[in-house]
């Protein structure tokens, strides 16, 4: 019994001691600033930070590199976006943007853990040099009780490690996406190619739509946001580990009342899929007849055509055909797209 109340004590001592040391000597929240600089110009940049959709793709000094999920509400992007995840090994939060002005500033609330008080992170964009940006970081931590104010001690070297090796990631993001805008600028459109294609695997939906008036590009629309945010959600896959996404049909049906299709997005490899909407399906290797095109979504038909022409004249029969999307389908844009003719003997 002595022992036991001499341990008591002891423990009581010890907890009274921490207490006070936490009290005097760390501050029951923080404020922190983090500068970056990204080769990229502000208009370029600051998308990756106002839509939730690419922020969650390469930012790991607030979601972590492994998230189990991830789920985004309406509006993706700009003021009152929000998102929540959820790690693999417990955890998540939730991250909302309070204020933005575009290119310049924007305003985040963050969760973690089921915090009652918020991170609130604040970020001024500043057009440093031709093609560079300036980002300045000021981050102010969640209020913490007396007895968890230990989380408090090393929050800064913590979180400026993750946000070094997130910018480092943007700009590799940043990197692919400049040099595909660079290689749109040299195509030629309208002119029939025979050209090898290379294997792909994809993994997308199959879906059936009305083929009148713009009814299946607003289809599109859904169906590219459905699976683009599959793939970046919940195969956690980055803007540069995908390509463009490819719609597969019938080359007959672009003339049907309904038209049946598969969506897919190209990926390196295939990973277990849990939801059965979604499916993988493999490009073989072969040649086709291609054309590239810009213009109204309903123009399609005549590139088509001249493809299914071609096809005949060379006495091969029609498989199937790919069309590639160079822009992702936008309700009522116009598009730019890759046309590919699948054909045998």
């Amino acid at each position: 019994m002595r022992w036991f109340r001499f341990f008591l004590l002891l423990a009581g001592l010890l907890v009274g001691l921490y207490a006070l040391s936490m009290y005097y000597f760390v501050d029951d929240s923080t404020t922190f600033e983090v500068d970056s600089d990204v080769r990229y110009a502000p208009e370029k940049v600051f998308p990756q930070f106002s839509n939730l959709q690419n922020f969650a793709v390469w930012n790991e000094a607030f979601f972590g590199k492994e998230n189990q999920s991830l789920e985004f509400y309406y509006p993706y992007a700009g003021k009152d976006a929000s998102m929540s995840w959820q790690g693999r090994n417990g955890g998540g939060g939730e991250i909302f943007i309070r204020n933005l002005r575009r290119d310049t500033m924007i305003s985040y609330q963050l969760y973690k853990n089921g915090d009652k008080f918020p991170y609130l992170i604040n970020l001024r964009f500043k057009n440093a040099a031709e093609n560079s940006t300036k980002i300045h970081w000021t981050i102010h931590t969640p209020h913490k009780p007396l007895m968890f104010r230990a989380a408090n001690l090393f929050p800064e070297d913590e979180i400026a490690e993750g946000i070094r090796s997130s910018v480092a990631k943007l700009e590799n993001i940043l990197g692919n996406k400049v040099d595909r805008e660079a290689q749109l600028e040299t195509i030629k459109y309208d002119s029939l190619m025979i050209e090898d294609a290379r294997a792909q695997l994809l993994v997308g939906v199959n879906v059936t739509s009305v083929n009148r008036g713009d009814a299946l590009q607003k289809n599109l629309v859904v169906t590219h946001g459905k699976v683009q945010n599959f793939v970046t959600g919940d195969l956690r896959k980055g803007n540069d580990e995908f390509g463009y996404p490819v719609m597969i049909t019938d080359p007959e049906s672009y003339r049907e009342r309904e038209v049946s299709y598969y969506y897919g997005i190209p990926v390196s490899k295939k990973q277990n899929i849990t939801d059965n909407n979604f499916s993988y399906r493999k490009v073989a290797q072969g040649r086709v007849y291609a054309i590239f095109y810009e213009g109204k979504f309903s123009g399609r038909s005549a590139p088509i055509r001249k493809l299914l022409e071609r096809a005949r004249k060379d006495s091969m029969r029609a498989v199937s055909l790919r069309t590639t999307f160079l822009q992702p389908p936008a309700e009522g844009a116009p598009v730019r797209i890759k046309l590919e003719l699948e054909a045998a003997r």
